[in-house]
């Protein structure tokens, strides 16, 4: 049997049996892969095992220092090796690393131990921020294409209605005599002249304009700490209805 291990850990990764030994040694030497030859079952399982320095297999053990708890920072965090690490351990990422917004795992390898694993999450002031200014986006679109009110009647705010009602305004501003059937939300509809077409295309204009005004504030807010939770941003939106 044909048994390859990791470099780094010497934990086993694979075995192989086969009537060509010395050929899979080869092809094993030439990948750069470290094999040895073993002779009968293994002691356990792969992932049990390690081949120790001599060319044996033996157990492998935990980590000789308590695992890392994970982690929920608010700044870059820099991998470090943990105090008590064995001879030859070494991190993935690289001790040194300096791990930024995110999610990561950090693992712990060494010869003859199982991995220690403790995942970093770094969510930072400006990531925050980020965040909060996403939701008011949201929140800005949501405004901004979820109707409004003219004249008494429910009006449809979102694209296709804006590019409706740009077209009836450039006609109706061409022509003073134009007149169109509008359809409202409430699904009643009414032919409306040149004059009122212009009044509902500034009421659309208004209503957008809002939108975007309140969103600019907010986000000024959020950026200079006065609005620092979802409920303010949400407050501030229904404030403006």
């Amino acid at each position: 049997m044909i048994v390859s291990y990791d470099n780094v850990t010497r934990a086993i990764v694979g075995t192989a049996e086969t009537v060509n030994v010395e050929g899979l040694k080869t092809v094993l030497t030439q990948r750069g892969v470290p094999h040895l030859e073993w002779q009968g079952a293994l002691p356990d399982t792969i992932e049990r095992l390690w081949v120790t320095p001599g060319g044996g297999l033996a157990l492998r053990e935990p980590m000789p220092f308590p695992v890392p708890a994970d982690l929920a920072l608010a700044a870059p965090y820099t991998v470090a090796l943990p105090a008590g690490a064995p001879a030859g351990a070494v991190c993935e990422p690289a001790a040194g690393t300096v791990l930024g917004s995110g999610l990561h795992a950090v693992v712990v390898r060494a010869p003859g131990f199982h991995d220690a694993r403790y995942a970093v999450e770094v969510h930072t002031p400006e990531d925050e921020q980020a965040r909060l200014i996403a939701i008011a986006e949201d929140l800005r679109w949501r405004r901004e294409t979820g109707g409004t009110v003219w004249d008494g009647h429910p009006v449809y705010t979102d694209d296709r209605a804006k590019t409706l009602i740009m077209g009836s305004v450039m006609s109706a501003q061409l022509d003073p005599t134009y007149r169109t059937t509008w359809q409202f939300r409430d699904g009643t509809s009414q032919e409306l002249g040149a004059a009122e077409i212009v009044a509902l295309g500034r009421a659309l204009g208004a209503h957008v304009a809002a939108a975007f005004a309140v969103f600019k504030d907010v986000k000024s807010d959020i950026l200079n700490n006065t609005i620092t939770t979802e409920e303010q941003i949400e407050d501030r939106f229904v404030a403006s209805d």
